[in-house]
């Protein structure tokens, strides 16, 4: 059973205030209008907004998603290059070849030098 969380921090209870109102002021606000809003945020900034800079935070990511997609789907930001499983896989196998490879290398040279 999850314990209510108590909040002492007279600023932490404004967020969470201000976050609550914006969310329910905004629900039915359709993506391309919370996303305009974004960019609205960052113009006025004249920069990449942080989480804590933009009233509404949480709804955002409800929304969209971590704060890096936020950024992406608003145009802010361009997409991350995301690499495949296999793509993964194979980035592992040439670093772990590439390891075994210096390890003999080590091995070879200490031989070489006990001899």
């Amino acid at each position: 059973m999850a314990q209510a969380q108590i909040i002492t921090d007279p600023q932490e209870k404004t967020r969470l205030e201000l976050e609550q109102k914006f969310a329910k002021e905004h629900s039915k606000a359709s993506d391309e209008e919370l996303l305009a809003y974004l960019r609205q945020r960052a113009q006025e900034l004249g920069r990449l907004p942080e989480k804590a800079e933009v009233e509404g935070y949480q709804l955002l990511k409800s929304r969209f998603g971590p704060w890096p997609r936020v950024l992406e789907k608003a145009g802010l930001k361009p997409p991350t290059q995301r690499k495949t499983m296999r793509e993964k896989r194979e980035a592992t196998r040439r670093r772990r070849k590439e390891y075994k490879k210096q390890e003999e290398m080590k091995t070879k040279e200490r031989n070489e030098n006990e001899a």
